[in-house]
C-alpha cells in the first residue's frame, strides 16, 4: 500500500524544539494512513530529549553535515514538488475542509481509527519478512483487539492495553535486507520517496494490503479516496504551522523524510524478541563466569 506522507513528518518537526511558535500540544497522529502528499508516521524512536523531535535535523539545513543527500533528479523532483503541492492546495485541502464540515466528530476519528487498523496488515507483513517477530506478534495482538473489542478498529482499544502503534512497509524491508544506497525521488501524486522505497509501493499495495484483494475496484478505489481524504482532513488542524515555513520547502521537506526513513530503518534494525536479550544477557553471564548450573 502506497505510505508515504508528507505532512506527517511536517507536523512532528514544525511541533518540535524547531517551532516555538506552536505553544500548544497537539497530539501527533499515532496511525498511519495514505495520502498522495504525506510521508509515512515514523516508528516510535527512543529519544533523550523531550523538547526534540527524534526526526528533527540538528544542523539549519536541516540535515547533518556529513551526511550528505542523494537527490541526482532534483530539478526534475522539483517541478513534480511544485505539481502536488498546487494539487494539494487547490484541490485536496478544500475537500478536506468539507469533509471535517459535513462529518461528525466522532465518526470522523473512528473512520481514521478503522484505516489505521487497516494498515496494521502491510505492517505485521513486513515485521515477518524483517525477522522482528516480537513485533510482528505485538501488531498482530493489536490489529486483533481493534477488529474486535474495537468495533472493526472504530476505536483504538489496543492503544489503551499498551500496544502501541507501529508502521513498517517494504520499502523499509528492503532497506533491512541491505539495499540503503538510494537515491531520492519525488513521484507525482505520491509525493516524497526514493528509488528503494518507490519500488516497494506496489508490493505493499497489491499484496499486502485489503485494497490488493478487493475485487471490485471501484469499492477499492472509494475506500482509497476515503482514506485519503480522512487523513488529510484530520491533519488541517496544523495547516498555519505548514504555510509558516520560510525555508525552502522543497529541501525542508527532502530532509525530513530522508531522516524519517533513517530513524526508521536504524530503530528496525535494534528491534528484537525482549526475552531473547534477556536470555542472551544470562547465558552471557554464565559463559564469563565460566560455570554451568
Amino acid at each position: 500500500m502506497i505510505q508515504r506522507k508528507l505532512w506527517s513528518t511536517v507536523l512532528c518537526l514544525l511541533t518540535s524544539g524547531c517551532c516555538s511558535l506552536a505553544n500548544a500540544e497537539p497530539q501527533a497522529p499515532q496511525f498511519q494512513t495514505v495520502s498522495p502528499f504525506m510521508v509515512a508516521e515514523p516508528s516510535p524512536v527512543e529519544n533523550t530529549n523531550p523538547n526534540v523531535s527524534p526526526m528533527l535535523p540538528t544542523s539549519p539545513a536541516l540535515t547533518p553535515a556529513n551526511s550528505p543527500v542523494e537527490d541526482p533528479y532534483e530539478n526534475m523532483n522539483r517541478k513534480i514538488f511544485s505539481f502536488n503541492d498546487s494539487l494539494d492546495t487547490y484541490f485536496l485541502v478544500p475537500v478536506s475542509k468539507t469533509y471535517n464540515k459535513v462529518m461528525p466528530k466522532p465518526l470522523n476519528r473512528g473512520i481514521s481509527n478503522f484505516f489505521s487498523n487497516l494498515n496494521n496488515l502491510p505492517t505485521i507483513s513486513n515485521d515477518i519478512l524483517q525477522g522482528n517477530f516480537y513485533q510482528a506478534t505485538s501488531d498482530s495482538w493489536r490489529f486483533f483487539v481493534n477488529s474486535t473489542a474495537g468495533a472493526a478498529g472504530l476505536f483504538d482499544v489496543a492503544n489503551n492495553m499498551g500496544l502501541e502503534p507501529n508502521t513498517e512497509d517494504f520499502g523499509l524491508t528492503l532497506a533491512r535486507w541491505g539495499y540503503t544506497d538510494t537515491s531520492y525521488v519525488v513521484l507525482p501524486f505520491f509525493g516524497p520517496s526514493t528509488v528503494r522505497d518507490t519500488a516497494g509501493l506496489p508490493v505493499d499495495f497489491l499484496f499486502f494490503s485489503p485494497y490488493g484483494y478487493i475485487q471490485d475496484p471501484r469499492t477499492s478505489y472509494t475506500l482509497y479516496a476515503l482514506n485519503i481524504v480522512s487523513n488529510r482532513a484530520r491533519l488541517l488542524q496544523y495547516q498555519n504551522l505548514y504555510d509558516q515555513i520560510a525555508l525552502d520547502r522543497y529541501a525542508f521537506i527532502r530532509n525530513a523524510y530522508l531522516q524519517q526513513r533513517a530513524n526508521a530503518i536504524d530503530r528496525n534494525q535494534h528491534l528484537s524478541d525482549p526475552y531473547f536479550n534477556l536470555t542472551s544477557k544470562k547465558n552471557a553471564g554464565v559463559s564469563s563466569s565460566g560455570t554451568v548450573s
